[in-house]
Formats: C-alpha cells, sequence, structure tokens
C-alpha cells in the first residue's frame, strides 16, 4: 500500500471559470501561481498554474455551456507564514476578503473568494508543524505575488545552524578556493552562469577593468567545515554609496547562489548577518529566475524582514515534446521558408568549443547590425572586451560550459545566428541574431523554428529562450516562469 502512496502527488485541482484572463491574474498575483501549460480546446481554453510555473496547483477551465457555480464551502487551501499581512496584500489588490484572518487552536486561517467566487483559504498550519515537515510538500513558492512585494525573514532554524562565512575580496582568493566552488557547481541545480569558468573568465577579462568593482565572494561552512553555499557578488560605488549586485552583471541572464539542497534560505540570512556587519546599505540579486534556488528559498515565507522579493519580469521556454514536430508558429513564416529554399539551399551548422571563436565576430558583427539604431537590448557586444570575454569563455577546457553557436546557411552566406549553452537535457538560447538587410524574409523565425526541432531530434528535452520581453518568444513558448530581484535594503 505504502508503495502505491509513493508513487503518485497531487498534480492539480480543476476549477471552472467564466473569464480564464481575470481568473489567471487573480492567481497570479493574490496567490503567487504561475503557468505551466494552457490548451486551446473546441468551445474553450484549458490554463494550468502551479507555483514556479511547475505543479502541483490549479487548473483553470473557460468551457462554452458549463455553468460556473462554485460550491459553497469547499475551497483550496494555500500555506504562508504570516496571514494577516497576505490578506492585507490581497486586499490592496482589490479582490474580495470573505473571513478575516481568525484563529483555529494554534492555526491563523483567512478565507477569499476568486473572481469567480471560488473559495480560497491561506493558513499558516502552525497547529501541524511536525506534519508539514520533512518529506512532504512544503508549498515554499506559493506566494509569491506577480503585483507587489513578498517579504521575507529568516527561520528561527537558520539561526540554530552553526554557519561560518568566509567573504572573499580578491580574485587570487577567489581562486585559491576554486575546488569549493567546482564542486558545488557540481553537485547543486546551477546553470553555466554560476560555473567557476564564467566568473573567473569574467572577472579576468571584464570585471578588472572599467568601473571600480570589488569581488565580494562568500563561501558559507557548517560547523563541521564543509562548503554548503557560495553567493558570487561583487561590490560597486557611485557618489560615496556601496552596494552588493550579482557578479557579471548584467551578462549573466541567469543568476543565483550556489547551495546543497534546502540551505538556500539559511545561506542567505547567515550573508544578511555579514552584510549589516559591514554596514552595506544595499544588496541585489537581480535575473533570478523562478526554478532557482534562490526564488524556492524565498518565493513564500512572508514575515516583515529587511529581504524583499520582487518579480520583475518573465524567462521563456519551449518544451521540445518527442511526441510533437515543431512548426512555424505563423503561415507567412513557412511561406518564407518555401520561397527562400527555393531560391538557395538552407541548412543549420553548428560549431561547438574552440570552433566557436573562429565564427564569433561575423555574429557579433551581424547583432551590431541589427541592433544599430534600436533601444531595448540588455547586454550587447559593445566593444573589444566583451568579444575577449565570448573568446575566453569558448576557449575554456573545463567541461562546465558547453558554448554552442549555429548559423542559419543560406546557400554559403550565414544569414542568422543563434548563440547559446548545452546544460543537462535543456539548450540555453543566450543571444540571437539576423542579418537586417533580409528582415523581410525572418531568417531569425527561420533559424528559431529549425533549431528547435534539431534539438528535439538530438533528444533535448528543453529549448529556454531565457529572459527578456520579446515578442518572439511569447510566439514560441510553451512555458514561462516569473524572474525577480532578492534585495537586502537597510
Amino acid at each position: 500500500m505504502s508503495m502505491c502512496v509513493d508513487m503518485v502527488r497531487l498534480d492539480h485541482v480543476r476549477l471552472d471559470v467564466s473569464d480564464v484572463s481575470k481568473s489567471q491574474r487573480f492567481y497570479e498575483e493574490a496567490v503567487g501561481l504561475y503557468p505551466v501549460v494552457r490548451y486551446e480546446i473546441a468551445g474553450g481554453i484549458i490554463q494550468q498554474l502551479g507555483a514556479n510555473g511547475r505543479p502541483p496547483g490549479v487548473e483553470l477551465w473557460m468551457e462554452k455551456g458549463v455553468n460556473v457555480t462554485p460550491h459553497p464551502t469547499q475551497h483550496i487551501a494555500f500555506f504562508t507564514q504570516d496571514v494577516r499581512m497576505v490578506i492585507e496584500r490581497i486586499r490592496r489588490l482589490g479582490y474580495k476578503i470573505c473571513r478575516e484572518p481568525f484563529s483555529i487552536g494554534d492555526e491563523t486561517v483567512a478565507f477569499v473568494r476568486d473572481p469567480d467566487g471560488h473559495l480560497i483559504e491561506f493558513n499558516d498550519f502552525k497547529g501541524r508543524a511536525q506534519q508539514y515537515g520533512a518529506g512532504r510538500l512544503t508549498a515554499d513558492d506559493l506566494q509569491r505575488s506577480a503585483a507587489g512585494q513578498t517579504v521575507v525573514n529568516a527561520s528561527k532554524a537558520a539561526s540554530d545552524r552553526r554557519l561560518t562565512v568566509k567573504v572573499l575580496t580578491n580574485w587570487s582568493a577567489v581562486r585559491s578556493n576554486r575546488d569549493h566552488w567546482m564542486s558545488l557547481f557540481s553537485v547543486t541545480n546551477a546553470t553555466p552562469f554560476q560555473s567557476f569558468t564564467w566568473a573567473d573568465t569574467w572577472w579576468s577579462v571584464l570585471g578588472s577593468s572599467g568601473d571600480p568593482k570589488t569581488p565580494c565572494v562568500a563561501i558559507i561552512y557548517s560547523s563541521g567545515g564543509k562548503p554548503i553555499g557560495l553567493c558570487p557578488l561583487m561590490a560597486r560605488s557611485r557618489d560615496g554609496m556601496v552596494w552588493l549586485e550579482a557578479l557579471s552583471a548584467p551578462f549573466a541572464d541567469y543568476n543565483d547562489g550556489l547551495y546543497l539542497r534546502g540551505m538556500g534560505r539559511h545561506v542567505f540570512m547567515s550573508l544578511a548577518r555579514e552584510w549589516r556587519a559591514l554596514g552595506l546599505r544595499k544588496v541585489t540579486v537581480d535575473e533570478v529566475p523562478g526554478h532557482s534556488e534562490t526564488a524556492a528559498a524565498f518565493g513564500s515565507r512572508a514575515e516583515p524582514s529587511e529581504w524583499i522579493w520582487n518579480r520583475t519580469g518573465w524567462c521563456s521556454a519551449i518544451e521540445l515534446r518527442a511526441d510533437e514536430a515543431i512548426s512555424f508558429p505563423r503561415k507567412e513564416y513557412a511561406r518564407k521558408y518555401r520561397r527562400i529554399v527555393s531560391r538557395e539551399r538552407v541548412q543549420i551548422v553548428h560549431h561547438s568549443g574552440p570552433e566557436v571563436v573562429k565564427h564569433l565576430r561575423p555574429f557579433v558583427a551581424m547583432h551590431k547590425r541589427q541592433w544599430e539604431g534600436r533601444s531595448g537590448l540588455i547586454a550587447g557586444f559593445d566593444d573589444e572586451g566583451i568579444v575577449a570575454f565570448y573568446q575566453g569563455l569558448c576557449s575554456s577546457n573545463t567541461g562546465e560550459i558547453q558554448p554552442i553557436l549555429t548559423e542559419l546557411r543560406w546557400g554559403t552566406i550565414p544569414i542568422a545566428y543563434y548563440f547559446g549553452f548545452l546544460y543537462s537535457d535543456s539548450y540555453l538560447g543566450y543571444r540571437t541574431a539576423f542579418e537586417p538587410e533580409l528582415a523581410r524574409e525572418s531568417p531569425g523565425h527561420l533559424l528559431l523554428a529549425l533549431l528547435c526541432e534539431d534539438l528535439r531530434t538530438r533528444g533535448l528535452a528543453t529549448f529556454d529562450l531565457m529572459r527578456g520581453e520579446y515578442a518572439y518568444k511569447h510566439l514560441y513558448a510553451n512555458y514561462r516562469v516569473p524572474q525577480g530581484r532578492l534585495e537586502l535594503i537597510r
């Protein structure tokens, strides 16, 4: 019997709704659930939402002919550490509070209604602390606010753990701790942007030049001397104010620390004490994806504190399902593809590792032509130093980073590029470019669709389009997670 129980988990609860967009906005803003998958069906829409864009969660059904009749007492309950604060935030958002916070034993409970009248409970579960512990769903991310702020604090367990923080403020000291960095990277759910190779190359080429910067890489050790976490930051200053931000900002699309699983909160709260002791005015970790360890640690535990979490945008991805062929999202792209193929052969060509260096400059030149006179570029290729950084990155042979530069060739001429990284069973699409003189033929869209199909046939599961609210991502993405900023402000 126990084997059967271990093999299943809650995935979602269906809710019939009259307006899927309005209901989705409620569950994003009030509860902190984000899109998992969306289906267009005959006569309706199905929108599934979950914490960090992953199940478990709710499934919103807007179906023609279905009468939405919420039950007066049946409800869905969500965990939060501060019911009263969550209710006040929901009230400010303009949603209906149908039962103000009240006590049941040691627990605080409150109820709200979604736009269709479905009953939603918020509960701190204080009377069930032992049952709501290890090995069970902790709902770490159910209260992330999509519109306002979620303020977080350390659990009491953090102060009970005897953690030691060592802050490295010169790069020679960082390099001498390379083994600790690489060992944490190998056992954590980190992206290439958190690798030692990325950080060391960036600092060597760019970090030590330009505006004054000081590395502030913190390594956190357990009482037994084992490294359990690492947070790569750097100190910046302006007008007499000193603050910390993510190392290599803004070039890493994803920022995160390296922590053993479940230790993210303890690591950051130890760092908070360290930064306050140094008198720093602000610490900012920007571009934090919702699927990261940092988001998992700080997404929901809402108690008054100096740590503040804000959602700042979205990260988009394409799930390359093995049973679904990739197609152009618009018929006009298919027509353009047929037209361009009729004139000359089209193919995609991959370059990896040091081979990328040989083809990097034409890609950079095309990227600059594409963006000339335009705005909205997050981090481009502005000078020789930036080109040298990517060249150094692609020349490394540590195995931590697997760069791939993909060309779309029309005959023998490159007309579009995608520069990214292979990571686990995913492709991280980092930068792209297309030939602006051929913009009417949509070469960027042609490359994206062909690359999706190529990656799928190679057995990859995900094409991660990463940060940025660019229009083309909305056309192709079938999955997205929130991206946010974690700040410690005095």
